[in-house]
This record gives structure tokens, sequence and C-alpha cells, in this order.
């Protein structure tokens, strides 16, 4: 920039607008500024990505080094390529460098040009610098140009995985190479693809799009011209406005006649437009274009064989205007609008109105879709008329009764009812409609079903049900329609306190839905209804149906998107709202807060949430099985599911909630005298405890929506061992044993001895494990003379008063200092009492000095407290009639457990 006489400022400026990335294009921008002597009119051009045509001179002289520095064959390589359009790959270069004269070793020909003439750009993508582009138009002869563009445009058409970025390049060397027969197959191409492949296509070929209308677009072929137009229209579909629409199908009826079987091609391109879901937007004479095809298939008959095998992807025998008919139906918006089409449909004979409704058929798309349709997209305006579209289904029910089809005059009497009612809030004039059409065109159970839906919205389900039953039951309705019935029938029952009925409804939806599941908001309407069975299922006293269909909704929701769809949206963040409603039902617990869970039937499936649901958070579905976990195993009879609950995890397990389960396994272990695992639980025991006094399991603020993952380590408590691990193995070791022994399960006892003495992965705890085997060795801290006490209590200590004094003082010890004292604290204290109480009661011979001693403990034993505190100063007083005298230690920490202060 600076040698060249401009201001380094520029420098990086001029680069990203000229070069593109290639130094050689730099330069030739820099010698045009330097001899426009950097004018700003010359900058400003630059900038702004308009390079002058006074680098023409560069590019020739560009041209002309090529002479001096490439090999002839290097040459003729790299002006071919400068035609490709939109660059090009290793297998195309080869192609072309096969041309006539034939260019020798052209791989490694390109090899010596990609770098100084030739950059990548895309992966496995090549493209001749910007300097040379088209610079062949200049070189070589139009006929080789041609065929330059020939083989490009063959090579292209003939790859199969061509891709869409490839389109519009493909497109250009046909209508280089003039070669008819390549515009023809880009045009089949094109108006081959399904809908929603051309919606993709279109904007990679926007150079088909603005193609004048005026005269054809190849005129070399005419025919090949017509096809390229209908591609032209097809791509206008998705994109383009009405006017250009209207003036590529204009131009293609002109340019029809050069095509061979032009009513076949007719009838084709009719049918590619009535297929594409914009063509009533673009076109507000569709009807007229559908009915036009429709006589085309009667006239032609070769069109009308080619369509007589045809299928709906829906099922059924569906006619084919039928389809094309259906596939333009979002573009009813109005009343008024499906009040003109029926009347225009007037005018055309029974059959041909018989095929125009073929694609509504009852129980696969009923034809209330087509009638309902108008009024949902209409209703939604505050400006809605709902007095006037009342009117006009009611003048379209009289059309079809005069047409002698009661089916779609039934269908328009449900949708005026429907503005009456649901619009109009008159529900005595809407039944009063439902009433007229049922004397005027007969019995039809749609028009149950409507009263239904009348009294349902107004919550009187006691009239609403035995009409859905009867819809129900009567079926004929698509598979949405069965699903709605049936939820609806679901949420009246368990409003009338029927739940056994409410989850057999709720499961018959269930099932209607999961048909649908390809449709996200149906999907998400099945998940729910699994959660709203859980609830129904709960109420009816069947908890193990609740478990397993929570079980089956939470799997589901992990293909919920919770930020998709409305529907979506509200089934993954009401779902798990329905698992703690039924968590708390089921535990009585509150997990996740004190705030009351609300879950009305029906709540997780429910169709029309409001958008604010989004704003509520979305938690870890993997909390969602702990609790159910939890829930399950809290049931008189679990169904097993806590077992195996892990299985399920979608992103595996979670560190705080693998605490907590382990806790809560270890106090329910303790409780129930479980010696299963014995060596497993108590090396778990032990890592849990140092986890939770390091704070390492803590969790970060968004610990509901992204919580930590990971699993629980296996402590290893050889000799000698940490002492946090040592002392957290003790205490479940003490704890398990204490409460086993009280409860005089001692074979549970037995059990952990032998497993315990057998695993030197807690050979720490051995001592401990030898004295509840029997080896009462000399006692050096509490917790031996705990482990002591649990071998004692085989037998009655009430007989030897001291041996129960000091046994219960130890374990007493024991129980107040532990962290599992929950399940062992209430049966000591009731054992400790119950001793005492025996003994001043009934075996006061036994004791020291019973005048004395015993009236300081009968005045302990009087007070209702059962306490770990009341069982210590319980203690504290019969000391004296046991005979024993506490050593000081012994006896200030029973002081301070009961809350006495030392004398």
């Amino acid at each position: 920039m600076e040698l060249a006489g401009g201001d380094a400022k520029y420098a990086g400026a001029v680069f990203r607008a000229a070069a593109r990335g290639h130094p050689q294009l730099t330069m030739a921008t820099l010698l045009h500024l330097k001899a426009a002597n950097w004018s700003r009119a010359s900058l400003a051009g630059v900038l702004g990505g308009q390079l002058p045509g006074e680098l023409g001179a560069e590019r020739r002289a560009a041209r002309q080094r090529l002479i001096t520095a490439l090999s002839t064959d290097a040459q003729t390589l790299l002006l071919r390529a400068s035609l490709i359009r939109g660059g090009f790959d290793r297998a195309l270069a080869l192609e072309i460098a096969g041309l006539d004269p034939t260019i020798a070793l052209p791989g490694l020909l390109l090899d010596q040009l990609v770098g100084p003439w030739i950059e990548t750009y895309r992966k496995r993508r090549l493209r001749v610098s910007p300097l040379l582009e088209d610079a062949a138009e200049e070189v070589l002869t139009a006929a080789e140009c041609r065929a330059i563009h020939l083989r490009v445009a063959d090579t292209m058409m003939r790859n199969r995985d061509v891709s869409v970025l490839d389109a519009s390049a493909a497109l250009h060397h046909a209508l280089k190479s003039e070669e008819g027969s390549l515009v023809f197959a880009f045009a089949h191409s094109v108006i081959t693809c399904p809908v929603g492949v051309l919606d993709l296509l279109a904007p990679f070929v926007g150079e088909l799009m603005i193609f004048g209308t005026d005269a054809p677009i190849f005129p070399q072929d005419l025919a090949a011209s017509a096809m390229l137009r209908l591609a032209q229209l097809l791509v206008l579909l998705p994109h383009g406005t009405s006017e250009n629409a209207r003036a590529a199908w204009n131009a293609f009826e002109h340019e029809l006649v050069h095509l061979k079987g032009p009513e076949l091609i007719e009838g084709f391109a009719l049918s590619k437009l009535l297929l594409h879901p914009r063509t009533g937007e673009l076109f507000p004479d569709w009807l007229e274009i559908l009915l036009r095809f429709d006589r085309l298939l009667r006239s032609a008959p070769k069109l009308a064989e080619a369509n007589r095998n045809f299928n709906s992807p829906a099922g059924g025998d569906p006619h084919v205007s039928g389809v094309l008919f259906a596939a333009q139906l979002g573009n009813i918006r109005s009343v008024a609008r499906f009040k003109e089409i029926l009347e225009r449909l007037d005018g055309e004979e029974p059959a041909t109105r018989d095929q125009i409704f073929s694609s509504f058929q009852p129980g696969r798309g009923d034809i209330s879709n087509l009638v309902n349709h108008a009024w949902l997209k209409e209703s939604r305006a505050e400006t809605f008329d709902w007095a006037a579209a009342a009117r006009e289904y009611a003048a379209c029910a009289d059309l079809a009764m005069r047409w002698g089809n009661a089916m779609l005059a039934t269908r328009c009497a449900i949708a005026q009812a429907i503005c009456l009612d649901e619009n109009g809030d008159d529900v005595e004039q809407a039944l009063a409609c439902l009433m007229q059409a049922e004397v005027k065109f007969g019995f039809d159970i749609a028009l149950s079903r409507a009263r239904a839906k009348i009294h349902w919205r107004r919550r009187d389900h006691a009239a609403a049900l035995p009409l859905l039953i009867a819809a129900a039951e009567a079926g004929g309705q698509d598979t949405i329609e069965k699903a709605h019935i049936a939820r609806e029938a679901g949420i009246s029952a368990a409003t009338l306190g029927d739940w056994a009925a409410a989850q057999r409804w709720f499961e018959r939806a269930q099932v209607e839905a999961s048909k649908l599941d390809k449709i996200p908001s149906v999907r998400a309407m099945a998940i729910g209804l699994l959660a709203d069975t859980a609830q129904a299922a709960y109420r009816a006293s069947r908890p193990d149906i609740s478990i397993i269909k929570m079980r089956d909704a939470l799997s589901a929701l992990s293909g919920v998107d919770a930020e998709g769809t409305l529907a979506e949206a509200y089934c993954r963040r009401v779902v798990p709202n329905g698992l703690l409603w039924l968590y708390r039902e089921i535990t009585g617990t509150k997990a996740g807060g004190e705030e009351e869970v609300f879950y009305p039937p029906g709540c997780g499936s429910n169709t029309e949430p409001i958008e604010a649901i989004r704003e509520h958070s979305v938690i870890a579905l993997d909390l969602g099985f702990y609790l159910l976990a939890d829930a399950d195993q809290a049931l008189t009879e679990p169904t097993g599911f806590y077992r195996n609950f892990r299985d399920y995890l979608v992103e595996g397990p979670i560190v705080s909630s693998e605490l907590s389960a382990a806790i809560a396994e270890d106090r329910r272990t303790i409780a129930t005298h479980d010696p299963a695992h014995f060596v497993e639980r108590v090396r778990r025991h032990a890592s849990v405890a140092r986890m939770v006094t390091s704070g390492e399991w803590l969790e970060s603020g968004d610990a509901l929506k992204n919580p930590r993952r990971g699993t629980i380590p296996l402590a290893t408590i050889g000799e000698p061992a940490e002492e946090d691990l040592h002392r957290a193995a003790e205490d479940y070791l003490l704890s398990f044993a204490a409460a086993a022994a009280l409860a005089r399960e001692f074979r549970a006892i037995d059990a952990i001895v032998e497993e315990g003495l057998a695993s030197p992965e807690i050979e720490s705890i051995h001592p401990l494990l030898r004295r509840m085997g029997g080896d009462l060795t000399a006692i050096a801290t509490d917790r031996d003379g705990a482990a002591n006490a649990i071998w004692l209590l085989r037998e009655d200590l009430t007989a030897r008063p001291a041996e129960f004094c000091w046994a219960a003082a130890w374990l007493l010890f024991h129980v107040n200092a532990s962290r599992l004292r929950s399940g062992v604290a209430e049966p000591l204290v009731a054992w400790i009492f119950a001793g005492c109480t025996h003994l001043v009661s009934n075996a006061r011979f036994r004791l020291s000095l019973p005048a004395t001693t015993v009236p300081p403990v009968e005045a302990v034993l009087a007070r209702s407290e059962r306490t770990i505190a009341s069982a210590a100063e319980l203690l504290l007083a019969f000391a004296p009639a046991a005979g024993t005298r506490f050593v000081p230690q012994a006896r200030s920490t029973l002081e301070e457990i009961a809350g006495i202060s030392p004398a």
C-alpha cells in the first residue's frame, strides 16, 4: 500500500474488498488506485465492491505472464477451469482435461496450479483466481467454450450426490452449452423434486427465478425452454410474489404447445402447482385451477390412467382431485371464503363434488377438518364477527343438504353451534342449533359429541360424560378426535370421583395419541396422558400402575425438546410436576419446596397451554427418576423399579441424589436389620461421610437443570485407616448392630460379623466385629464398650443391673454422637426405660439400697419425656441403684447429654 503511494490505514479494507484472498487481484487493485492518484471516487469504488473496467488491463497482463510462466498444457487447463462457475473438485478438473486436445498428466498440472493460480476455499473444493475468472472467453473460441460448458454440465448432471450449492452452476453451464437435452434434464430434476426438497432448493437457483417471462428462456430448444419455465414457476412458489408466479404460469401456458403430450404435461404441472400449500396464497383462483385439473382428468384418457392408481400417503381411497383440494386447506382463512367455495361447487356435478371432498373420510381426516378450519383461522382475530360466521355456516348446512350430503350439513351445523357457544357464549342457542340439526339432517353421533363439548366446556361433567361415552363407543372419528374424546371422558370421570374409569379413559386416549407420535404436539399429548393415567391410577388405589405409567412418561420425555413447540415446552415442564405430585402423595414429604403441588385431572395432556409456561424452569430429567424410585420404595408393595431405576437414567448418576439415596438406604437397612451387602455398604457409607464433610457434593445455582454427575466410590478401610473413614465405618457398624440387637435380630449380627471378618477392605473395624462375636477384651474406648454391649444384649441384662447400666451408657454414648441415630435412638431409649422400669417395679431385690436409690429413678420414670436426654438423666439416677459409679469422664458425658450442669 505504501509503495503504491496510498495511506496504510486503508490496507486491510482494500485487501478485504478487492482481493477475496488472492494476492494478484490485490496488486491489480493497487495499480488501479495508483493510476487514479488515489482519488476519493476510485477508493470509494473499490471499498464499495465495484471494481472498474480498468482492471481489464491487469487481467490481460496476467494472462500474458501465463505465456511465459506456464507450460501450454498448464495454461489450457487453467483457462478451461476459469469457466467453471462456483468452484469445482479435483474430479471435475480431470474431466475437462479430457477435452480435445487432451491434456497429459492433468493431476500433476493441477497440483502445480494450486497455490499460485488455483486456491482451496471449501473442503475438497477449488476455485480459479478471481483475476482469471472467465478468462477463457477472451482466449478460446466460442466452440471450445461451449464444449467446456457441456462437459461441466454433463458431469454435474451425472453426479447423484450433487449439492444444492451447485444447482445454480449446473443451470448456468447447461444454458451456456446450448445443449437442449442438458437444459431439459436440469428442468426435469427440479420439477420432480418433492415439495419439501423444492422449498430447500429454491434459494439456490435464484438465477432461474429472475428470467424474464416475455420470451423463451432457452430459444435454442423450445421444448426444453418450456420445461425450464415450469421449473421457474415451481421455485417461485416458496418465496416468490403473486405477480411473478402468475407471469411464469401465463408464460408456461403459451410455451406448453412445444412439448410432446401437452395434456400430460399440463396435468402434471397443475398437480405440482396444487400440491404446494402456498399456491392458494399466490393464486386466489386456485379452486378454478383445481377444477381445470379435474376436467382435464376426464377429457384426457392418458392423464386419467396415470392417476388411476394414485394412493394417498394418509391411506384410504381418495381421488387425486380430493388430495389436491386438501393440500390447499390452509388457504381457506375465513368462513365467508369457505361459503364461497361451497357456492362455487354448487355449480358442479355431484360426482365432481364427491371427488373434491374425497380426502375427508370418517375415521381418517373427517370432513369437520375442512369445515372448522376457517373458524380456527378467523376466530383468533379480535374483529371476528361470530354472528355472521354462524349465519354463513347455517347457509352452508342448507346448501350441503340440497346436495344430499348429510354429513357435511351436520358438520356445518356443529360449526354454527361452536360460533354460538365459544364465541357468542350462548349455550342455550348452541344446544338448540344442534337439536334443530338432528331434526333436519337426521341422527349423527357427531352431534352428541358436539353437545358433550358444550357441557364439558361448562364443566357440567355429569351431562358431558354419557355423551362422550356414546361418541367413543360409536366410533367413526379420526385418530386424534378419538384421543380427545377419551381424554375428555377421563377428566369428566375423575371430576365425578370415578378414578378407575378415569384411568381406563386416559389409557385409551394415550393409545390413540401414540399412533400419531411423529407429530410433536400429539406426541407431547401422549406423554402427558401417561402422567394423567398415573394420577388416576393412584387415586384408584393402584399405586403400582401409577409408578409404571410415570416411569414411561419420564422415559419418553427424553425425546421432547423443552424449547420446541409450545406443546413440547408444556409437556417437558408439567409432567415432572405430575411426578412431584405423585411423590408427595405416596411419601407424604414435600420434595422441592414447601408449596403445594396442584395437578388437576388431565393436566399433563392439556392441548391448549399458554406461552407463559416457557418461563418456568426445566429440571434435569434424571432427578425425576430418583424421586420416582423413592416413591416406589415407600409403597407397601413396591414394583421393584427402585432397584433398577438407574437403567433409565438419561445422562448418568447425579452425585447429590446418589448421596441422598445412599443415606436413605443406610437408614433403611439399619431399621430393617438387612445384613445383605454389608461390606459394600460400610465402604460406601465411609465415602459418603467424607464427601458430606468436605462439601464436595454441594451443587451450583443451576443444580436442578445441570446437576453434577458421578457415583460414590467404595472406600478401603484397611489397617491403618484414615481417621475420618475409620470413624464413619464404625458409626455404620455400631448403629446397624445396636438396632439389630435391640430388636433381638442376632442372626443379622452374626451375618455381618462373618462377612466383615472375611473382608480385608474393612480390616480397620475387625476388632469391633470380634467383640460383637464374643471376644470381650479390655475396653479402651466408648466404641469398644458399645461393641461389647451388643454382645451382652444377647442375655437378660436386667439380672445384672450394673452391666445393664454400663451397656446402656455405652450404647447411649454411640447413638448421641452418631449420624445414623434414626432408627436406633428410639428403640434404645425404649429399652433403657423398659429395663429401669422392670428393675424398680419387679426386681428391687437386685438393686442396692432401693429405699434411697429407687425414688430418684421413679421420679424420672414418672415423666412422659422419652428422649436421649431423658435416657441419660435416667442412667445418672439409676447408677446408685445398680451399685455402680460412672467414671468422671462417663458421668460428664451423660450430664452433657442430659443437659445437666456439673455439680
